[in-house]
């Protein structure tokens, strides 16, 4: 891990207030690792676009912040930080937002209202990180972190696996240093899976406390924005400054001990829970945590709103935006004409969404699926009414369904020497976010990342 990126974010922005780094040299350093490391075809390929205008930005921060020395002007919460951003989520020209197909390559919609939430916190926006196609809703067939725009993203513990998605790019730029955090996208995991897979921390937030306006959607219902970062307090630090929260929450003076864990013991296809699942609730009983089994199902909902939303919701998307294809039919009949480029694992789930799908909402199928989060909604709120968090000893997305927080924690290598880890979830964002701060120390680290210059 390079210097500066050891750090938290909170010590590197103590050192830009106090002048020991300026914004510039930060979006300079980030810059020559990805030219270094990501780069090339012995790169990994998780930036598909850098921001031609960063150091404009840079220096217009720093005349900002002398401008404001001895004013009492308080520097923005995430002053100076760089910050990638998943190609889904809408920049303003010269950036391009692409969600990973060559059909929107030359798109360049406003900012989102995620990106100048950030913007307006004084974050830079350093650029854009390649993702799985349409956030993994084209074909089961694509591996994750691939896509006819970007190529893939490699994952660089090995270079032969799938390094998972879709917010692949935004973890791996954030593992291998590239930038101060990155933001993703989560609908089905996507943040949680990808964070764990390269050993840093994600927060998929509760639905609706980060804004979705200006990002490719697949549902509305569903879908939205957070950071992946390396620590909890990371995470927590650009949570609260998104949000626009006091630095200082209630929760924080939450003591281990204190805490009270519900760890749902549920395990698809009668698989066994990793180690660290088995391991950790131990550990945590020994530090006077209060432990209880809960058994909570996955449901097969979240994947049927995806299918029923997903072709209204980009329809209004790409006409709102002014997308170079209007609608889904033209981006399928894109990606069919360049098919040599834009299909090398087809597009099965963009013609069944076409063509099997009304866009009214009032297929059967669909309306269950909708009556199933309230059903889960109230469930949830039964299993963990009297708990801090939930660990979820298995991938499970009944925490997405219902629109509830979640936070994967790295936590030391599985048995084949690749980053492991949890993930938590609970009804309360901020009290989740205090909670897994105090789990955090309780994990070993992640293995660390074999890192090459490509040139």
């Amino acid at each position: 891990m390079n210097s500066f990126f050891s750090r938290s974010l909170s010590e590197l922005l103590a050192m830009i207030r106090r002048g020991d780094v300026s914004p510039t040299e930060l979006a300079a350093h980030c810059i020559r690792q990805i030219d270094r490391r990501d780069r090339g075809r012995a790169g990994l390929n998780s930036v598909c676009e850098l921001n031609p205008h960063v150091f404009a930005e840079a220096r217009r921060l720093e005349d900002r912040l002398a401008a404001g020395r001895g004013t009492g002007m308080r520097p923005g919460p995430l002053f100076g930080l760089p910050i990638l951003i998943k190609d889904n989520i809408g920049t303003a020209a010269p950036l391009h937002t692409t969600a990973g197909s060559l059909a929107l390559k030359q798109h360049q919609p406003p900012d989102a209202a995620i990106v100048h939430r950030l913007r307006d916190c004084g974050a830079i926006i350093l650029g854009k990180t390649n993702m799985t196609e349409l956030a993994n809703y084209m074909s089961p067939k694509m591996p994750g972190g691939y896509s006819s725009a970007g190529g893939q993203v490699v994952y660089p513990y090995d270079r032969t696996r799938d390094p998972w998605g879709s917010s692949t790019g935004s973890a791996v730029a954030v593992a291998a240093g590239f930038c101060a955090a990155a933001i993703g996208t989560d609908t089905s995991n996507s943040i949680i899976a990808a964070a764990l897979r390269l050993g840093v921390a994600g927060l998929r937030p509760a639905l609706g406390l980060w804004p979705q306006e200006g990002i490719v959607p697949i549902t509305k219902t569903l879908d939205t924005a957070g950071p992946l970062a390396r620590s909890v307090s990371d995470l927590r630090l650009i949570d609260q400054a998104v949000r626009g929260l006091n630095e200082s929450r209630p929760d924080s003076r939450l003591s281990l001990s204190d805490l009270r864990i519900a760890v749902n013991i549920w395990q698809p296809d009668g698989r066994q829970p990793t180690p660290l699942a088995v391991s950790l609730p131990e550990r945590l009983r020994q530090a006077g945590c209060s432990i209880r089994e809960i058994n909570w199902p996955a449901s097969a909902a979240l994947r049927i709103i995806m299918k029923f939303e997903f072709k209204a919701n980009l329809n209004a998307y790409l006409r709102q935006t002014g997308a170079p294809v209007p609608s889904l039919a033209d981006l399928i009949d894109y990606n069919q004409t360049h098919a040599a480029a834009a299909l090398r694992y087809g597009q099965s789930q963009l013609l069944e969404a076409e063509h099997d799908v009304s866009g009214t909402g009032r297929e059967p199928e669909y309306r269950d699926a909708l009556a199933e989060i309230s059903r889960q909604q109230a469930l949830a709120r039964d299993l963990l009414h009297d708990v801090d968090l939930c660990l979820m000893a298995a991938p499970n997305n009944v925490a997405h369904l219902c629109g509830l927080p979640s936070v994967a924690l790295p936590g030391g290598a599985d048995h084949d020497g690749l980053p492991d880890g949890l993930f938590f979830c609970g009804l309360d964002q901020d009290r989740l976010l205090a909670a897994t701060a105090l789990i955090e120390p309780l994990l070993p680290p992640p293995p660390p990342l074999p890192l090459a210059e490509t040139r």
